[in-house]
């Protein structure tokens, strides 16, 4: 166990295993009574194998951003809003800061790591950190429809099991006709767009800030959900 409390230790010998199905199992559970739980579907997002997280942090550092990101380690935090506050209109910077304000987002909102941080782990606390960022590009609305959409990209371009997981458990709360288009319109174009785009955890997103934010979108190929939930 990690001495510092704010952490919870999942490698030590003869406790990993055991530790993780029982986190796992927990946190499943709970985020299914109640997907909103942030905290937990962060925890589940810790828990993802070390194989799929190393196999996208080699991915991360294979390009010029994606090292200069981890080396800085780069935080998505309430300065940052505040910077995106200050771009003029139309750019992606003033975009990503009207979506936050309009829903009352605060980046320290968002649940701290809960397990001991290294260069691994901060690729998923870097995709979970700029999350918002692509609720913006992707223009994907904050319903369980727009999540389901945006997990769908996610899964597609980076290939984590939590976001997969995600879905099913958004998924539960979608009506019959909600869950028929999500199989006719929203998984289709999640997987195209997700796989046609640069890969999202060694994106500079806020070196675009005061970039126009369709520029921003053809410059990583991001293809917009549009008109699909309208």
């Amino acid at each position: 166990m990690s001495t510092d409390s704010k952490f919870i230790s999942v490698d030590s010998p003869g406790r990993t295993s055991l530790l993780r199905t029982l986190f796992h199992g927990v946190a499943s559970m709970e985020s299914l009574r109640d997907p909103t739980r942030a905290d937990l579907i962060a925890l589940l997002s810790e828990l993802t194998s070390k194989t799929d997280i190393e196999r996208v942090q080699r991915r991360m550092m294979s390009c010029k951003e994606g090292r200069q990101i981890v080396t800085e380690h780069r935080r998505v935090s309430n300065v940052t809003l505040e910077i995106a506050r200050s771009c003029s209109l139309g750019t992606f910077g003033r975009a990503y800061a009207d979506f936050m304000d309009q829903r009352g987002f605060i980046p320290s909102h968002r649940p701290p790591p809960k397990l001991n941080p290294n260069q691994s782990t901060y690729v998923l606390l870097r995709l979970r950190e700029v999350h918002d960022f692509l609720h913006v590009l992707f223009a994907c609305p904050t319903t369980v429809e727009g999540e389901l959409a945006l997990k769908g990209v996610e899964f597609a371009n980076c290939q984590l099991p939590i976001s997969a997981l995600a879905a099913i458990i958004a998924r539960i709360q979608l009506d019959e006709k909600s869950q028929h288009r999500l199989h006719k319109e929203l998984l289709p174009w999640a997987v195209r767009a997700g796989s046609s785009c640069s890969a999202l955890e060694a994106i500079d997103f806020e070196s675009d800030f005061a970039s126009p934010l369709s520029h921003v979108q053809r410059k990583y190929n991001i293809h917009p959900l549009e008109n699909l939930l309208r």
